[in-house]
């Protein structure tokens, strides 16, 4: 018997730390993992010589502008990025246009998906349609995201369609979802506080990149606190799993980490530019880092701690891609141009580079960027895990590699990098998808409609 590829004298991922063994690979799923000596025959045989070999990661926070808004980004170029960026699941966020809210639209958006994704997907669904909800769930959808933003009123990546920014209106969702077998994500905000701010700003002629970031830093982030407040009550009250995205700052980490001590159905995301981006950078980059989650040292201090302590579940890349013309308005009016910033093939490099700093170890990363991913949502043990059985989703790292990121490396369609010129140590060489190479030193040989839809493992009735 031939089997289809062994990956051969590897460190891999277990319960028990990183350990030498080989891992056999056939029809898509992880056979065996041993230290045995006498392996069978394989098509395929790859020799790692101790390198790194991890659970592909689950991105649960990506957004590849597709449809309405493929001029930025779309399924192909976005999951190429992830592929080169050891990512082989993500989870694509419902701002497009038409929005995802109703059954005809994800069904549409997971065709569109099918065509030219690189990797395996799944979708979070808005719940601006409350009826539509527990049909798209039915359909497999993966979670729900609400924004608690007033999106007529806005512009995009929050366009009118996504927005549940009434309480009232967010209670009655609550409790439609509450009923249902995924998490709710959520984008807490609060449009009265962040609005009389802005429009002061404006009002200044303040508009340069720096107020801009720093409105949202004013009076301890208190925007985000009354969200997230307002969210935490509402979820108790209606017994909701609820995973929080954008858990970025000092004060929202204080409050959740205070929340879990009650609470077992609150889990906390972060965005690994938040632990990168320094005022420096806004100064220099302006448009091109700006996003509600720039924080201050003290933020980041919190942030790194939260990453260790249990506060923070989860870090997803929030991959969100825009052109250089879209960017380059925010140098002279900031509120005028769309916030975001792509990361999806950065992330694990620049996360890589702080394990080998010894800010973080890599079980502790592996553990927030798929075991626990997968577990929030549905998809563990057939994605997230190295077991027999699973999806033979599998990242192989080499920790000694060094790599200068580049704009022109880019697979994203927006072609450029906030750390454009960063060297990087810690690279993501191969990329392996249900046993098909897809990524080997940084080319991406996946095939366009290579991935597929995977749906959560509960039953829902």
């Amino acid at each position: 018997m031939t089997i289809d590829l062994i990956l051969k004298d590897g460190k891999v991922y277990t319960q028990n730390g990183f350990q030498k063994f080989n891992i056999t690979i056939d029809k898509g799923k992880i056979i065996s993992i041993t230290k045995k000596s006498s392996l069978p025959n394989a098509d395929q045989v790859i020799n790692l010589n101790g390198k790194y070999i991890i659970p592909g990661l689950i991105d649960t926070h990506a957004h590849f502008r597709d449809p309405g808004f493929i001029h930025k980004e779309d399924f192909e170029s976005g999951t190429k990025a992830a592929a080169a960026g050891g990512v082989t699941f993500a989870l694509d966020m419902p701002n497009v246009n038409p929005v995802t809210n109703t059954k005809l639209n994800l069904k549409n958006k997971i065709k569109i998906a099918e065509k030219k994704s690189i990797i395996d997907f799944n979708f979070a669904v808005a719940a601006t349609i409350p009826k539509e909800i527990p049909d798209m769930v039915k359909m497999g959808a993966l979670a729900i995201k609400i924004y608690m933003v007033k999106g007529e009123k806005n512009s995009y990546p929050y366009i009118p369609g996504v927005d549940v920014g009434n309480l009232g209106s967010l209670l009655s969702v609550f409790k439609i979802i509450s009923k249902l077998p995924v998490p709710c994500m959520i984008h807490v905000h609060n449009d009265d506080i962040i609005n009389t701010k802005k429009n002061k700003l404006i009002k200044e002629k303040k508009l340069d990149p720096l107020s801009y970031a720093s409105m949202w830093l004013e009076d301890d982030t208190i925007g985000f606190k009354i969200g997230l407040t307002n969210a935490l009550i509402l979820a108790e009250t209606t017994n909701l799993k609820i995973h929080f995205c954008h858990c970025n700052h000092k004060g929202m980490l204080d409050i959740i980490q205070n929340a879990k001590t009650t609470n077992n159905k609150i889990t906390a995301e972060a965005n690994p530019l938040s632990l990168f981006l320094k005022k420096t950078d806004i100064k220099k980059l302006g448009p091109y880092v700006l996003t509600g989650t720039f924080t201050n040292k003290f933020d980041k201090e919190s942030l790194w701690k939260s990453l260790t302590n249990g506060t923070i579940d989860v870090l997803g890349s929030d991959h969100a891609p825009h052109t250089k013309q879209e960017k380059e308005i925010g140098w002279k009016n900031a509120f005028k141009m769309p916030s975001g910033t792509p990361l999806i093939q950065e992330y694990l490099p620049l996360l890589l580079t702080e394990v080998n700093n010894n800010k973080l170890n890599l079980e502790r990363l592996v553990y927030l960027t798929s075991e626990k991913p997968a577990k929030i949502f549905g998809l563990y043990p057939l994605k997230g895990a190295l077991l027999a059985g699973s999806d033979a989703d599998i990242t192989i790292i080499d920790l000694n590699k060094e790599y200068k990121l580049k704009n022109e490396n880019m697979y994203s369609k927006c072609n450029w990098t906030p750390f454009n010129g960063k060297t990087v140590k810690g690279m993501p060489i191969y990329t392996i998808l249900r046993g098909k190479i897809i990524m080997e030193n940084g080319v991406v040989n996946g095939i366009k409609g290579g991935g597929k839809l995977v749906k959560p493992l509960h039953k829902y009735k």
